[in-house]
């Protein structure tokens, strides 16, 4: 994957459901890093990660599926913050990966 030991890989995450006419979403992602990597984080919450670095790393996914099928689910935004107020995303290397939405037939 020619990843860095600073690359961050953020997954949008996947899910599914029967069909009920209700939209699927799924808010959440999750990280991977290098093997080799120092970098670790603590869940916040499901779109927020405290990185060990003392950064904060804040993404938003974007994704629905209503009808039977299967869609992505996509990393829409993301920053990592220092101290609330300086943005510091330039200083690491970033891999977006989708996640599907899937709703079966009833």
């Amino acid at each position: 994957m020619n990843d860095t030991v600073n690359t961050i890989r953020i997954y949008a995450k996947s899910t599914q459901k029967a069909y009920d006419r209700q939209e699927l979403t799924a808010p959440g992602i999750f990280l991977l890093f290098h093997e080799e990597s120092s970098l670790s984080a603590r869940q916040e919450s499901e779109n927020i990660f405290l990185l060990s670095t003392g950064d904060l790393l804040t993404a938003i996914t974007a994704g629905s599926q209503t009808e039977a099928g299967a869609s992505a689910n996509r990393v829409a935004q993301y920053t990592i913050m220092r101290g609330g107020t300086l943005d510091v995303t330039g200083l690491y290397t970033i891999k977006l990966f989708d996640g599907t939405l899937t709703v079966t037939a009833e």
